[in-house]
């Protein structure tokens, strides 16, 4: 350990540089996360294709096959995004009638859980 390592001023020095690499790691996680579900997805929509390319082998319609199963799981996401969409509608209303308000109004917030 060298003599100056507890120097007040070297201490300093540290503790902003540390606060630098803290503030990295939260913009770089604030920058990523909107990005991660767009992975997953790309990443099930993949995985169909290959499974699909696997099953088939080298039949003379592999390509077409491949294509139709990727296009297949990216309406499978979409049909289970709409499905959630039309889930939490009714339930923001149902939220807000047990929360003591007045009653179900146009506007409702949806709280985050």
């Amino acid at each position: 350990m060298a003599q100056n390592d507890l120097d007040q001023r070297h201490l300093e020095t540290l503790d902003r540089d540390l606060n630098r690499f803290s503030a990295l790691e939260q913009a770089t996680a604030y920058a990523a996360r909107p990005m991660m579900g767009l992975g997953v997805s790309l990443v099930f929509i993949l995985l169909a294709g290959l499974v699909a390319f696997y099953l088939f082998g080298q039949t003379g319609n592999t390509l077409v096959v491949v294509i139709a199963a990727g296009f297949g799981a990216y309406m499978a996401l979409n049909i289970g995004a709409n499905d959630v969409a039309n889930a939490v509608g009714p339930l923001a209303a149902i939220v807000s009638t047990f929360d003591g308000n007045q009653g179900v109004s146009a506007k409702v917030g949806i709280p985050i859980w």
